[in-house]
């Protein structure tokens, strides 16, 4: 049993990152800006001001949490919650500072530059540990910035798993006769076959090897449709 002191952590943000599919197949690195909590750099997260003080507070006599005690019968039950008046803190702010309202942080907006990772899906998440909100009054350590990646519509290309998908419009001659095709791929190359007579609407032709990257194997890749 660990009777050491817990560590604070700071809140945990959450932010959507839009990405291309062909971000998605090569990887890459991209800048973006997102919002947190700092330490407040007037009172270094204490709250105070400079004539402020700290006192107990009177609801929960510093305890940060408020008991209920009710009976029913022979039987006793309790319950506890965190105190709404000091949000847990067991202390009540005289004369906070201006700048963080007592709270002792204040917002702050940062930009860093993200790996993309190769063969990402839509809907997918990275964790970047301690790029999150600074814990109350500074002590302990900063939340983790969650970064969910949400995939850009393609004005050609579907992507169903690792697949590509894509379609070719043919007129009634080509349909009938035959014709030799140039479809586009998410690689940027573009890929020649020949279609037989009498090509029926919905015909489908599979390019091996040329759809998106998987994620955890990079060297492999799906079919384009």
């Amino acid at each position: 049993r660990n009777n050491g002191p817990r560590i604070v952590k700071g809140e945990n943000i959450q932010t959507t990152v839009n990405v291309t599919l062909e971000e998605m197949f090569n990887g890459g690195k991209k800048t973006i800006k997102y919002q947190c909590k700092i330490t407040c750099p007037d009172c270094n997260g204490s709250g105070l001001s400079s004539n402020g003080k700290r006192e107990f507070c009177p609801h929960c006599n510093g305890t940060g949490r408020i008991r209920k005690v009710s009976r029913n019968g022979y039987s006793t039950f309790v319950q506890e919650s965190v105190c709404h008046y000091c949000q847990g803190v067991g202390q009540k702010i005289i004369n906070p500072c201006k700048k963080c309202n007592g709270s002792g942080l204040s917002y702050e907006t940062k930009e860093i530059t993200i790996d993309i990772p190769v063969g990402i899906f839509n809907g997918a998440a990275i964790s970047m540990e301690g790029y999150g909100s600074a814990p109350y009054d500074g002590k302990g350590i900063n939340g983790d910035l969650i970064i969910l990646f949400n995939e850009i519509k393609h004005p050609l290309f579907k992507r169903k798993d690792d697949d590509i998908y894509s379609e070719i419009e043919l007129n009634i001659v080509d349909a009938l006769l035959g014709t030799e095709i140039q479809s586009e791929t998410i690689d940027g190359s573009k890929v020649k076959f020949n279609l037989s007579e009498i090509t029926k609407d919905g015909h489908i032709i599979k390019l091996t090897g040329k759809g998106m990257r998987n994620v955890r194997m990079p060297s492999h890749r799906g079919n384009h449709y």
